[in-house]
């Protein structure tokens, strides 16, 4: 399963929404995902439709004025049903129509600030207690790990990086590995 990881500013442009029609076509992405949209709910559908014509979309406008979190999908090739959409995440269980993989699927994009990811630390641990097949977690958390991801800026402290420290050891979650935007699931 290729998986599309894009992070879109102003994704109602033209020539981004002509960018990611093409890129989706050339690479053959069935299922993907935009966070930091800043798209309208009242054009919303007719974006995604001119990104990627005939596919089915959820998001996360219930939960987030800006629907901060997109995730299309072919419904030739996937059936994509809702777990949760929140301001931070949507979760959803992902199959191949083709009856070759079932995953639960988690995208992030967190808040700026600690105090307002706390609730999705909470979330996270919720939905884990939900999920008995293989879960992808992924997105923008808007936290760091380490003190050396972050690579610009003030130094990094422990309370920057404890909370999604200690979200990620509790739920045993991994880092994948991706390139180009594209996570490849096996």
């Amino acid at each position: 399963m290729k998986w599309l990881i894009w992070n879109v500013r102003c994704i109602n442009k033209w020539y981004k929404k002509k960018e990611l029609r093409n890129y989706l076509k050339i690479k053959n992405i069935k299922l993907a995902r935009f966070i930091e949209t800043r798209v309208k709910e009242k054009i919303a559908k007719t974006i995604s439709q001119h990104i990627t014509p005939g596919c089915e979309v959820i998001n996360n406008y219930n939960a987030a004025v800006n629907g901060r979190i997109w995730i299309l999908w072919d419904p030739n090739c996937y059936d994509v049903k809702l777990i949760k959409a929140e301001a931070e995440a949507i979760h959803c269980i992902v199959s191949k129509v083709s009856n070759d993989g079932i995953y639960a699927i988690s995208v992030v994009y967190g808040f700026n600030t600690g105090e307002k990811r706390k609730h999705l630390w909470e979330n996270l641990k919720e939905i884990n207690q939900m999920v008995n097949i293989p879960w992808i977690v992924e997105g923008d958390f808007n936290a760091i790990l380490q003190f050396q991801d972050r690579k610009h800026g003030n130094p990094v402290t422990n309370a920057e990086t404890q909370d999604f420290s200690d979200c990620i050891q509790e739920l045993k979650l991994n880092e994948l590995n991706w390139e180009g935007g594209i996570l490849y699931l096996v």
